[in-house]
């Protein structure tokens, strides 16, 4: 399978971020289909030979759980 690195950074990206939503809503199931991707994600970067950077250190800046330019905290005790 041809896969560019870009690509399954960002389907790895999608699926944290739609985690990391089904989780602040509390839905269970949501969490369910959402970690399973997020598995598939990574199953994917790995059988690609793709680095995926560790979660938090992709995310774009202003989104919950994302490294803030500033240093200081999101305040959900990350970042």
């Amino acid at each position: 399978m041809d896969v560019s690195a870009e690509s399954v950074r960002a389907r790895v990206r999608r699926a944290r971020e739609a985690l990391a939503d089904a989780a602040e809503g509390q839905d269970p199931r949501a969490v369910s289909a959402a970690l399973d991707e997020l598995e598939g994600a990574l199953q994917s970067a790995r059988d690609n030979g793709v680095a995926i950077p560790a979660a938090g250190e992709d995310q774009e800046p202003g989104r919950p759980g994302a490294p803030r330019a500033d240093g200081g905290s999101d305040g959900r005790g990350r970042g």
